[in-house]
């Protein structure tokens, strides 16, 4: 058994920075996720974008995909892996259904490092 992560959150909009790292939250693309207690007919998706800068190299855009992905994709939740440490997506909240009713829907990527011992 491994040690637990710990998310952090990074709403829409918004940036973290871990070590020297900066990771920010920038554009939901897609939200076809099938909501909570529903039944539906195809498994859905959520496809988001996210910067990732480092201090003292160009700024990349990473898009990753929760949920069904298509012929070509992949569903890759590293954002950052140097020498022994990573910093990874696990998961994007809420979920459809989850959020209460008549709220407006606030999105958040939920990140976590990984420190190799």
């Amino acid at each position: 058994m491994g040690t637990p992560k710990i998310g952090i959150k990074v709403p829409l909009g918004s940036q973290v920075d871990l070590q020297d790292i900066s990771i920010k939250f920038v554009e939901v693309l897609e939200d076809s996720r099938c909501p909570k207690y529903t039944t539906c007919m195809w498994e859905g998706r959520a496809k988001i974008a996210v910067e990732i800068s480092e201090e003292g190299q160009e700024t990349t855009t990473k898009e990753l995909i929760f949920g069904k992905t298509l012929s070509g994709e992949n569903n890759e939740f590293t954002l950052h892996n140097n020498e022994g440490y990573s910093i990874e997506a696990m998961a994007l909240t809420p979920y459809p259904g989850e959020e209460a009713e008549g709220s407006v829907l606030t999105y958040n990527l939920i990140i976590c490092e990984v420190k190799e011992p």
